[in-house]
């Protein structure tokens, strides 16, 4: 486990929403492998974007989302949300950050 604190040490970000100190227990960018305690990647592809299921993650349990544009999530969710310019090069430097380098 990390503090998302620590995850974005090497980053450009903004804090929207949320703190920076909750547990993550694990990161994904795969919107079916969510589970309590997950930092979620929103990844913008050809065929999906994550970026259309913000919400539905935070009700599988996602703590903390990592965004490139504004997502609506309800106001009453307890989530930390972090926007960053590119959600890819993000998610290199938030993976190698979560295993230690």
């Amino acid at each position: 486990m990390a503090k998302v604190v620590d995850l974005l040490e090497q980053l450009s970000y903004k804090c929207v929403r949320g703190n920076l100190d909750k547990e993550i227990t694990k990161i994904c960018y795969d919107s079916r492998k969510v589970t309590e305690g997950s930092l979620f990647i929103c990844i913008e592809g050809s065929n999906f974007d994550g970026h259309t299921v913000a919400a539905e993650m935070v009700e599988k349990g996602a703590a903390c989302l990592v965004v490139s544009k504004e997502v609506e999530i309800p106001k009453t969710a307890d989530v930390t949300v972090i926007m960053v310019e590119d959600t890819r090069y993000a998610m290199a430097f938030i993976s190698a950050a979560y295993f230690n380098h």
